[in-house]
């Protein structure tokens, strides 16, 4: 996990120290053909998702936008836009990814005007542009607010999860236990 993360700006401006962090495997290396590697890493993130943000209505959503960033990702995302933003600042914590500060752009909508499996998809195939895919090539962090869970999935082969809430590491832990990295 990025040491920009390890930190990270939550609602309501409050810090959290990201300890204990569960690292999930999403890419199945015994698959060969590499689009359905990918296409398989996309289910088990939307697995990890749903799991996170069962019974839940809304989500956040933070993204780490470079100030290069010029694409309309909000339209393409969203089915409607209905969304509330929790939060807008720039910091240079991500420093050793870009040359420039970034803006950490939060937002709050509901789950169902969401585009999350093309979300997904779009994180997932990030690095394969032969696949000709919609790609999202900025940082994403899925925020749960009501069980205070962070839920990062890098690409196709990497998510993690936090969560202040012991409980909610638990059951993750225990529900996806053959996909975590030690």
């Amino acid at each position: 996990m990025p040491s920009s993360i390890r930190n990270i700006y939550m609602n309501y401006h409050h810090i959290a120290s990201l300890n204990d962090t569960i690292t999930y495997q999403l890419v199945n290396t015994e698959i060969e053909d590499e689009e359905l590697r990918i296409a398989h890493s996309s289910k088990r993130a939307k697995k990890l998702v749903d799991a996170a943000f069962c019974n839940e209505t809304n989500i956040q959503l933070i993204f780490i936008l470079p100030n290069y960033f010029k694409k309309k990702i909000l339209q393409r995302l969203l089915l409607h836009p209905q969304f509330k933003i929790i939060d807008s600042f720039c910091t240079d914590s991500w420093q050793e990814y870009y040359d420039r500060p970034v803006t950490v752009f939060v937002i709050e909508t509901f789950i169902k005007n969401l585009r999350l499996t093309k979300l997904i998809e779009g994180i997932c195939y990030q690095d394969f542009p032969q696949y000709r895919k919609s790609t999202v090539g900025i940082p994403i962090i899925f925020y749960n607010g009501q069980k205070n869970l962070l839920l990062t999935i890098y690409d196709d082969q990497i998510a993690d999860s936090w969560s202040s809430n012991p409980k909610i590491q638990q059951n993750l832990k225990k529900k996806f236990s053959s996909w975590i990295l030690h």
